[in-house]
């Protein structure tokens, strides 16, 4: 449906009323971490639409967020840097520890120090650390999703995390023209998504415009797996 499809320009403006776009990428702090990170750059995937992110949090000021895939950690960043600009919030993140012993280390590099009590960073797959989370009754304000790319992991995700996002919080998730898990989920809680390009990449977004704290019924792997 092209009317679900913008640009991160047109769906800051549209959606969030945003007139002055924050390019973090174009940033003092961000090209000179790129700078001391240039080495690492090409041992990991690219990043998510960190302008996109960046611009949300400065302007909803969440109050808590959470996020899977960080690979160097440059969307962490962008999260970090708005919630330190907002003077308010904190960033949870996971992602799964690298079979590559030498790469390791490399999770979450780019996140300067000074950010770091306001982050926690989970080095377990979705699956194993999940429940932990949860288990603290978190609400979280804005989901970042960038992880398991999978049809199942994705929709698997999406369920699990919906009754935790606040009324009039957000769901983000990367590179959602993989496959249609983010578009059947959203027909599934019944919500409007939006479809964002970024170059070759899309991202979507779902806005929780109702608290739903239930859980899904029915097994959907016994469907899809």
């Amino acid at each position: 449906d092209l009317e679900n499809f913008f640009t991160s320009e047109q769906i800051l403006k549209k959606l969030f009323k945003i007139s002055k776009i924050n390019k973090f990428s174009n940033s003092k702090v961000f090209q000179n971490r790129k700078k001391i990170l240039k080495k690492y750059i090409k041992k990991f995937g690219g990043a998510a639409d960190i302008n996109l992110i960046y611009n949300i949090c400065l302007k909803k000021k969440p109050i808590k967020i959470l996020e899977t895939g960080v690979a160097l950690g440059w969307s962490s960043f962008a999260f970090l840097d708005a919630i330190n600009k907002n003077k308010k919030g904190v960033l949870i993140s996971i992602d799964m520890p690298y079979m590559d012993k030498e790469n390791k280390d490399y999770v979450g590099i780019a996140v300067p120090k000074k950010y770091f009590k306001m982050w926690t960073l989970y080095k377990y797959p979705d699956r194993v650390i999940l429940n932990k989370i949860l288990k603290s009754n978190f609400i979280f304000d804005l989901v970042h999703y960038d992880s398991d790319k999978s049809y199942y992991g994705r929709y698997w995700f999406y369920k699990k995390i919906w009754p935790y996002i606040k009324k009039k919080g957000l769901l983000i998730s990367d590179d959602v023209k993989d496959n249609y898990a983010f578009i059947d989920f959203a027909r599934l809680v019944n919500k409007k998504y939006y479809l964002i390009k970024n170059d070759k990449k899309y991202s979507g977004i779902i806005i929780k415009w109702k608290d739903q704290y239930y859980l899904f019924a029915q097994d959907f792997t016994q469907i899809y797996f």
